[in-house]
């Protein structure tokens, strides 16, 4: 009754769990403490799923072999229109490189500051967002979400900016502004951790069940965005 997909769900919250334990740990202390994070696992992963009667009996953390880093992607392309001139870490963001393999962080020091043409230090991360996002609206998208979301992004300054995105028809729009009718959810999240959202770094149930995302609406709905962050894959 609470969720619709068990195994999804539970696969999302190992996923999540896995990612907050390993994404900062060097890759020797991940081989030398499997056990002890495995333990650790199983007890964050039950902590949620004991709610919905289920009860993960066993994690295996398994080290097979050390992932090289992913090459430039269109993510990587439009990281500098949705970050702040001077902020370009896209190179030091992970990105998803399967649904069950391990998430390796580049420990190197981040790349000068880029200098060229780009967004106004005054431009808000979801501006880049309303930009970028366009081009990689689609019929299918629509099919797969069939949602409309209204976006209150909390800026540094402490003032909100309000967004929609509409996957319920033709190809998809997105704009500023509150949709034309009512949204299916809404959404609250800080500007920084949108940010984390379209680097792949924090993912929409993780960003939900930490608190950074907050949810106004069907929560099954909410975590429909994933289907819209793998477009920027």
């Amino acid at each position: 009754m609470t969720v619709k997909d068990l195994n999804t769900a539970t696969r999302m919250t190992a996923q999540n769990a896995m990612t907050k334990a390993l994404l900062k740990r060097p890759l020797r202390e991940i081989q030398m403490e499997k056990l002890k994070i495995s333990d650790q696992l199983l007890l964050e992963i039950n902590d949620v799923t004991r709610a919905w009667g289920l009860e993960v009996d066993r994690v295996e953390l398994a080290v097979e072999a050390v992932l090289q880093p992913p090459q430039d992607s269109p993510l990587q392309q439009l990281a500098p229109h949705l970050l702040e001139v001077g902020m370009s870490s896209v190179a030091g963001c992970a990105l998803p490189l399967g649904q069950d393999t391990l998430k390796i962080v580049s420990e190197v020091e981040l790349p000068a500051p880029h200098t060229g043409a780009g967004p106004s230090l005054k431009q808000p991360v979801a501006e880049g967002l309303l930009t970028t996002l366009q081009p990689y609206l689609s019929e299918t998208l629509v099919s797969q979400v069939g949602a409309c979301y209204q976006f209150n992004v909390i800026l540094p300054s402490g003032t909100q900016s309000v967004y929609f995105l509409d996957l319920t028809t033709g190809q998809g729009r997105v704009g500023r502004g509150v949709p034309d009718g009512i949204p299916d959810v809404e959404v609250e999240v800080a500007e920084a951790d949108l940010r984390a959202l379209l680097c792949r770094e924090l993912r929409p149930l993780g960003a939900y069940m930490s608190g950074r995302l907050k949810v106004k609406g069907d929560l099954a709905v909410a975590m429909k965005l994933e289907a819209v962050l793998r477009t920027l894959k």
